[in-house]
């Protein structure tokens, strides 16, 4: 087995893998009313702008429900500089297939129950229990803003909208901010920030939403094993 070391090409996937883990929330409560709580709103007009986060929230919750899957390019920005891109695939529910452009090294790819962290040049994989990350957010059978799940802020800003999401309880393990353009609505990017404060950003590039992704892109198989563990036991 080859010795692990963390060089420029692994250090953007990693840190995405470590604000996964680091700001991980919980599978959807079922038949939950969305939390609409105490919240930051930015942008928001009318007399009652209550009513009008509530019908903005419900709106992008129809929205991502509509998402069967996702096709497209991504750009990755982490907060210390680092940049990568590559291509991503996500199937609702459950599945997604994060793969990094060379020389990066990494795939990441979910089945639905399990997010595997695979390193070529290495030949290792880690596993994760895609129900403690936030991708879990958007993977889900049934996307909602309900309990356990906190809305913390809410932002409209030069056509786009902006949702900011926590763990209820646990609002020190970081957040993740979902940005739209609001008319059409559309996803343009997510943004996760660790409990560290470390800020990873996923662009959207160009993407195309509800075309068929072959099965076989969700495939582990072709990866060499073992696995190396799961790295919510470290």
């Amino acid at each position: 087995m080859k010795r692990f070391q963390i060089t420029r090409l692994r250090l953007l996937p990693l840190l995405l893998l470590g604000a996964l883990l680091a700001a991980g929330l919980p599978a959807k409560a079922q038949n939950a009313s969305p939390n609409l709580g105490d919240f930051k709103t930015s942008g928001i007009d009318g007399a009652d702008k209550g009513s009008e986060a509530a019908r903005l929230l419900g709106k992008i919750e129809a929205y991502l429900n509509g998402i069967d899957t996702i096709t497209a390019r991504y750009a990755q920005l982490a907060s210390n500089g680092a940049y990568a891109e590559g291509m991503l695939h996500l199937d609702r529910p459950g599945k997604m297939r994060f793969e990094y452009d060379a020389p990066h090294p990494i795939v990441m790819i979910s089945d639905g129950d399990v997010l595997f962290y695979y390193d070529r040049d290495l030949e290792e994989a880690t596993r994760i229990d895609v129900e403690q990350t936030p991708i879990w957010f958007l993977l889900r059978e049934q996307v909602s803003f309900d309990q356990p799940l906190r809305i913390v802020e809410l932002k409209r800003r030069g056509g786009t909208v902006l949702v900011s999401l926590v763990e209820e309880d646990k609002l020190d393990q970081g957040t993740v901010t979902l940005q739209f353009n609001e008319n059409p609505l559309s996803l343009q990017r997510w943004q996760i920030v660790d409990a560290q404060g470390m800020i990873i950003q996923i662009t959207l590039l160009d993407p195309r939403f509800n075309d068929p992704i072959p099965d076989k892109a969700f495939d582990f198989s072709e990866y060499t094993l073992p696995l190396s563990g799961s790295a919510s036991d470290r």
